[in-house]
């Protein structure tokens, strides 16, 4: 069972995803997650302290359960960088698709001094550091440049996926990074 504070940080992230940061108010949240205002603030001073811990929660299970399990996979490099465009395609294609928690953020507080911003920012670096180790096992001499090219790909067909609702961008973005991966300029 799920402690208050996990309780609470769990319902923020199921709000926030479908409503928004700024028009989820605390009351809302407190009501879903059925805990009272001060034990809230017995966790989080603030409602930017939870909005912290929520993105601190969405980056650890986007780790959890894709990151790891993608790693546990006896396959290539290559072949596993082409898993996270499916696994996120296939994510997109339940009944249910929530917008991304990290997008939704840098939006709603644009202020890159912002520390909502500044956790956005590290969860999308995050993912261009796994490709790049990645890309560094398959020996690719420009895996910095190439690392940046992949995960702007993959941010744009979630953005467009997002926005446009074709969920499909991702499966046109792998096949183009699948034919970048066969350049030998790479």
């Amino acid at each position: 069972m799920a402690s208050k504070r996990e309780t609470l940080i769990q319902t923020s992230c199921k709000l926030f995803c479908s409503d928004g940061f700024n028009t989820t108010g605390i009351d809302k949240i407190l009501k879903k997650a059925k805990v009272n205002k001060m034990t809230m603030y017995k966790y989080f001073k603030t409602k930017n302290d939870l909005i912290i811990a929520t993105l601190d929660y969405a980056h650890d299970m986007f780790v959890k359960n894709i990151i790891e399990e993608i790693d546990k996979l006896d396959i290539t490099p290559k072949e596993k960088i082409a898993k996270i465009f499916d696994i996120l395609w296939e994510f997109t294609q339940k009944k249910k698709f929530v917008r991304c928690l990290f997008i939704n953020a840098s939006a709603e507080f644009p202020d890159f001094n912002d520390p909502i911003h500044k956790a956005a920012i590290q969860h999308k670096l995050s993912t261009e550091k796994y490709v790049k180790k990645l890309l560094d096992k398959m020996k690719i001499k420009d895996s910095k440049h190439l690392a940046r090219v992949i995960t702007a790909l993959l941010q744009g067909a979630l953005v467009m996926a997002q926005i446009v609702g074709d969920k499909d961008y991702y499966l046109d973005t792998k096949k183009v990074i699948g034919n970048l991966l066969k350049q030998k300029s790479y």
